[in-house]
């Protein structure tokens, strides 16, 4: 989540650009989401 306003903030404000530009937010959206599966899977695999 901190890359988030790295990436996207650079030439515009982030909700500016999501507005413009919607594929900015699948971009980030799905690896994101995809990240916070696979801790997920390897919390419950490692953490029980």
């Amino acid at each position: 989540m901190v890359s988030f306003g790295g990436v996207i903030s650079q030439d515009q404000p982030s909700i500016l650009s999501l507005m413009k530009n919607p594929d900015i937010f699948f971009d980030w959206l799905l690896p994101l989401a995809a990240v916070f599966a696979l801790a997920r899977i390897l919390t419950d695999i490692f953490g029980s």
